[in-house]
């Protein structure tokens, strides 16, 4: 399995409020708030692009693959989860020009976050971007 983790800008461990999710187009928003020392609350947002699938599992269901540490965001290149949205993906559109010269399947890949206490988010992507 092709995996690596991406190092976040804020950790997901201290949350009060979020995470809080918004579908824009084909993009997930991804906003989490992050209680400092001081007790002010800092608010980070990723935006994950051309989602084709994405989940979020309470805490109480998840399993221990689910788990990533809170300064990090799992990738993977390869899963099971994976392979199956974008088998579908291949015989709806991803077999059109326009997808293959855009890299086909290849420029997927499936993200996972973790929240303590609250739960998992995990999304099949192109691609993600910090927000502001």
């Amino acid at each position: 399995m092709m995996e690596s983790t991406i190092g976040l800008h804020a950790p997901t461990n201290r949350v009060a409020e979020g995470p809080r999710l918004m579908i824009r187009g084909p993009a997930l928003v991804l906003e989490y708030d992050v209680e400092e020392d001081d007790g002010n609350v800092a608010w980070h947002s990723l935006e994950f692009e051309e989602v084709l699938d994405f989940e979020f599992r309470s805490a109480a269901v998840c399993s221990e693959d689910d788990i990533v540490k809170s300064t990090l965001m799992r990738r993977r290149a390869q899963s099971e989860r994976l392979e199956a949205v974008l088998s579908k993906w291949e015989l709806s559109v991803g077999w059109q020009a326009w997808n293959q010269e855009r890299g086909g399947r290849s420029r997927f890949a499936e993200y996972t976050l973790f929240f303590d206490d609250v739960g998992a988010l995990v999304v099949v992507a192109s691609s993600y971007k910090v927000s502001t």
